[in-house]
Protein backbone atom coordinates (compact mmCIF):
# COMPACT_ATOMS: atom_id res chain seq x y z
CA UNK A 1 0.00 0.00 0.00
CA UNK A 2 1.07 3.24 -0.95
CA UNK A 3 1.01 6.25 0.67
CA UNK A 4 1.00 10.07 -0.71
CA UNK A 5 2.25 12.52 1.08
CA UNK A 6 0.79 16.15 -0.24
CA UNK A 7 3.66 18.54 -0.44
CA UNK A 8 2.65 22.29 0.22
CA UNK A 9 5.15 25.01 -1.29
CA UNK A 10 6.85 27.13 1.35
CA UNK A 11 5.35 30.59 2.01
CA UNK A 12 7.68 32.75 3.74
CA UNK A 13 4.48 35.93 4.16
CA UNK A 14 2.42 32.55 6.12
CA UNK A 15 5.41 31.45 8.28
CA UNK A 16 5.96 35.63 9.01
CA UNK A 17 1.93 35.35 9.54
CA UNK A 18 2.08 32.75 12.27
CA UNK A 19 5.49 33.93 13.97
CA UNK A 20 3.93 37.27 14.60
CA UNK A 21 0.83 36.06 16.01
CA UNK A 22 2.96 33.62 18.52
CA UNK A 23 5.38 36.11 19.43
CA UNK A 24 2.02 38.56 19.83
CA UNK A 25 0.73 36.19 22.14
CA UNK A 26 3.23 35.37 24.16
CA UNK A 27 4.27 38.91 24.86
CA UNK A 28 0.41 39.26 25.50
CA UNK A 29 0.80 36.42 28.12
CA UNK A 30 3.89 37.98 29.79
CA UNK A 31 1.90 41.53 31.20
CA UNK A 32 0.36 41.15 34.75
CA UNK A 33 -3.18 40.84 34.10
CA UNK A 34 -3.79 43.83 36.31
CA UNK A 35 -1.66 45.89 33.98
CA UNK A 36 -3.25 44.32 30.94
CA UNK A 37 -6.97 45.32 32.35
CA UNK A 38 -6.05 48.95 32.82
CA UNK A 39 -4.18 49.00 29.42
CA UNK A 40 -7.73 48.13 28.09
CA UNK A 41 -9.43 50.15 30.16
CA UNK A 42 -7.56 53.45 29.17
CA UNK A 43 -7.39 52.45 25.54
CA UNK A 44 -11.45 52.34 25.32
CA UNK A 45 -12.01 55.44 27.62
CA UNK A 46 -9.64 57.38 25.06
CA UNK A 47 -11.21 55.58 22.37
CA UNK A 48 -14.78 56.88 23.43
CA UNK A 49 -13.34 60.30 24.42
CA UNK A 50 -11.60 60.98 21.25
CA UNK A 51 -12.10 58.70 17.78
CA UNK A 52 -15.58 57.76 18.57
CA UNK A 53 -16.44 61.03 17.85
CA UNK A 54 -15.24 61.22 14.84
CA UNK A 55 -16.26 57.48 14.09
CA UNK A 56 -19.95 58.59 14.56
CA UNK A 57 -19.47 61.99 12.27
CA UNK A 58 -17.88 60.30 9.59
CA UNK A 59 -20.48 57.36 9.49
CA UNK A 60 -23.43 59.95 9.76
CA UNK A 61 -21.79 62.20 7.28
CA UNK A 62 -21.31 59.52 4.51
CA UNK A 63 -25.08 57.39 6.04
CA UNK A 64 -26.82 61.00 5.76
CA UNK A 65 -25.32 61.90 2.18
CA UNK A 66 -26.36 58.19 0.66
CA UNK A 67 -30.37 58.96 2.49
CA UNK A 68 -30.19 62.30 1.20
CA UNK A 69 -29.34 61.85 -2.42
CA UNK A 70 -31.74 58.26 -2.27
CA UNK A 71 -34.38 60.66 -1.20
CA UNK A 72 -33.74 63.12 -4.10
CA UNK A 73 -33.14 60.42 -7.10
CA UNK A 74 -36.65 58.87 -5.77
CA UNK A 75 -38.96 61.63 -5.10
CA UNK A 76 -37.35 64.72 -6.91
CA UNK A 77 -37.26 63.62 -10.50
CA UNK A 78 -36.83 66.69 -13.27
CA UNK A 79 -38.19 65.70 -16.85
CA UNK A 80 -37.28 67.58 -20.33
CA UNK A 81 -39.91 69.65 -21.51
CA UNK A 82 -39.47 69.27 -25.62
CA UNK A 83 -41.84 72.13 -26.37
CA UNK A 84 -39.89 74.44 -23.75
CA UNK A 85 -36.44 72.97 -24.28
CA UNK A 86 -35.12 73.01 -21.03
CA UNK A 87 -35.56 70.39 -17.39
CA UNK A 88 -38.77 70.70 -15.82
CA UNK A 89 -39.14 70.40 -12.02
CA UNK A 90 -41.36 67.20 -10.69
CA UNK A 91 -44.39 68.43 -9.63
CA UNK A 92 -43.63 68.06 -5.33
CA UNK A 93 -39.93 69.68 -5.87
CA UNK A 94 -41.84 72.47 -7.42
CA UNK A 95 -44.47 73.40 -4.96
CA UNK A 96 -41.58 72.89 -2.08
CA UNK A 97 -39.70 75.62 -3.56
CA UNK A 98 -42.84 77.46 -4.37
CA UNK A 99 -43.47 77.16 -0.63
CA UNK A 100 -40.82 78.15 0.68
CA UNK A 101 -39.59 80.83 -1.92
CA UNK A 102 -40.80 84.07 0.22
CA UNK A 103 -39.04 82.94 2.91
CA UNK A 104 -35.83 82.35 1.34
CA UNK A 105 -36.28 85.48 -0.93
CA UNK A 106 -36.40 87.63 2.59
CA UNK A 107 -33.42 85.42 4.02
CA UNK A 108 -31.29 86.61 0.75
CA UNK A 109 -33.06 90.46 0.92
CA UNK A 110 -31.97 90.56 4.69
CA UNK A 111 -28.66 89.57 4.63
CA UNK A 112 -28.33 91.92 1.70
CA UNK A 113 -29.26 94.83 2.94
CA UNK A 114 -27.63 94.04 6.07
CA UNK A 115 -24.42 94.07 4.28
CA UNK A 116 -25.16 97.24 2.51
CA UNK A 117 -25.61 99.54 5.77
CA UNK A 118 -22.85 97.95 7.44
CA UNK A 119 -20.86 99.30 4.85
CA UNK A 120 -22.18 102.46 4.51
CA UNK A 121 -21.72 102.47 8.27
CA UNK A 122 -18.02 101.63 8.19
CA UNK A 123 -17.72 104.22 5.03
CA UNK A 124 -19.12 106.94 7.26
CA UNK A 125 -16.95 106.59 10.74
Amino acid sequence: METKTEVTKFNPEDLAKNLKERVKQEFVNLIPEAHWDKFIADTVKEFTEKDLKDVIKEVLRTKGKERVVEYLNDNLKGEWDVTKQRTVMDSRMKEMIVSLAPTMLAEIMEQMITGMMQNMRNRMC
